[in-house]
């Protein structure tokens, strides 16, 4: 249960580095699929976005960022138990907006994902002191992320079935009945 609960959480932790809580997210929220390849793993999940707060949903396991209270959540539907984790915000890559510590943006053209015509860019972003660079695909007509890459292909993260507007702020919370219990991530 240990290792499902840290996979949980490194899916988490990596989707909320990939969304966006900037710009546009700003204005309004949305929901969508997302299926992520890490090497030969293929995890499929749903995203809530809603402005400072994110929900994620995958193989059992809920994770809830609250940027608001720099706190992640991590639930467990079965158990009726949560985690919480102290949420370091450095850590956080919008990707929309340009970052203060990204270096450089290219845009390399447009391609067609999953039904969007999208722009797609080489970002490089100084990250924890390193340079990283990825590679992003912004929807032509909302800006909103349809996909993303490591430029070394270890990993593609590609959101489908975008649905704009707010989700219900009762899927930001810790449901009624949820026992609180500690464990230490290391993240």
């Amino acid at each position: 249960m240990q290792r499902r609960m840290r996979r949980a959480v490194a899916m988490a932790v990596l989707l909320l580095c990939l969304v966006v809580f900037g710009g546009v997210a700003a204005a309004f929220g949305f929901s969508a699929d997302v299926v992520s390849y890490y090497g030969k793993e293929t995890v499929q999940g749903k995203i809530f976005v809603s402005k400072d707060k994110m929900r994620f949903e995958s193989a059992g396991t809920v994770s809830i960022t609250r940027l608001d209270k720099k706190l992640v959540w991590l639930l467990m539907p079965t158990e009726k138990m949560y985690m919480e984790q102290d949420l370091r915000l450095q850590n956080l890559v919008p990707t929309s907006e340009p970052l203060p510590d990204e270096l450089e943006r290219t845009l390399l053209g447009s391609e067609t994902v999953n039904g969007y015509l999208a722009n797609k860019y080489r970002v490089t972003i100084r990250l924890d002191h390193q340079k990283q660079t990825y590679l992003q695909w912004l929807a032509v007509d909302s800006g909103w992320p349809v996909k993303m890459a490591a430029e070394d292909g270890k990993w593609i993260q590609e959101y489908r079935n975008l649905q704009i507007g707010d989700p219900d702020a009762r899927m930001f919370e810790i449901p009624a009945g949820y026992q609180k219990f500690g464990m230490s991530w290391g993240y």
